[in-house]
């Protein structure tokens, strides 16, 4: 099963929120407290979606990890409507052997959540650099609706 980390950027401040997927005990790929909130500079960006990645590689989680994971937390945001407005949403999966791939994401019609575009924006080899690493993602975020 490939690695995935959700990232969701806010379209008023440009903030940058990285969400890591973990495994739970049932094969489910499930979000994690180990959130990380970062700037919108792209080496930033790359080095911290590695450290992303490396966790769930590492399985540097728990079971407690994968319980009550509220991003709305951290945005101060009411409900999952206002979240959903004010943030575009997009999926990194790191494939073995193979690289990054970047998966575009849209709001639902009903401003609750988001729905796979079922493309794949971009792909990179595993030893590109942070930087290339978080341009790609900006970049990504440009297809986001």
């Amino acid at each position: 099963m490939d690695n995935s980390v959700g990232i969701f950027k806010n379209i008023e401040n440009s903030d940058i929120i990285l969400v890591p997927f973990g495994i739970d005990e049932r094969g489910v790929s499930r979000g994690l407290k180990q959130h990380e909130l970062v700037s919108s500079d792209p080496a930033d960006i790359g080095s911290r979606l590695r450290k992303c990645f490396g966790m769930i590689e590492n399985k540097e989680y728990t079971p407690d990890d994968m319980k009550d994971v509220d991003i709305k937390r951290i945005t101060g945001d009411k409900s999952e409507k206002t979240f959903t407005k004010r943030h575009l949403f997009q999926t990194v999966f790191l494939v073995k052997q193979k690289g990054f791939e970047f998966e575009p994401k849209t709001r639902n019609t009903q401003n609750n959540g988001y729905t796979g575009k079922g493309e794949v924006s971009e792909e990179l080899q595993l030893n590109v650099s942070d930087d290339e690493l978080g341009k790609a993602v900006l970049r990504t975020f440009e297809k986001c609706r």
